[in-house]
């Protein structure tokens, strides 16, 4: 089966699930960094191309990110200059693993 992107719907059942299946603690984390899910571009070290990824929350310089490539939630940091391409970000699994690195 070839490869495609999440959708939108996708990925907002996939964000509620984590959300729902979340110790309150991290639930009330996650509703003060949430953001409506926007896709930036990103840079793999390994790929010379730009991709994208999804941001799903952010607090202050840094994000949590969700990769559909490889199905993981991460930390980014926010590029300084606005369209520039997220190249400081790092892969955690799983969206309760994200936000305990965030905050």
């Amino acid at each position: 089966m070839a490869w495609s992107s999440i959708s939108a719907n996708e990925l907002s059942l996939l964000i509620d699930e984590s959300f729902n299946a979340m110790p309150e603690p991290l639930r009330a984390a996650f509703e003060k960094f949430r953001v409506i899910p926007r896709l930036e571009n990103c840079k793999r070290s390994d790929l010379k191309m730009i991709e994208q990824v999804f941001v799903v929350a952010q607090a202050g310089g840094r994000a949590i990110i969700y990769d559909d490539v490889e199905d993981e939630f991460g930390i980014a940091k926010i590029p300084m200059e606005t369209g520039d391409a997220f190249g400081d970000w790092e892969l955690v699994g799983d969206l309760p693993a994200a936000l305990r690195q965030l905050h």
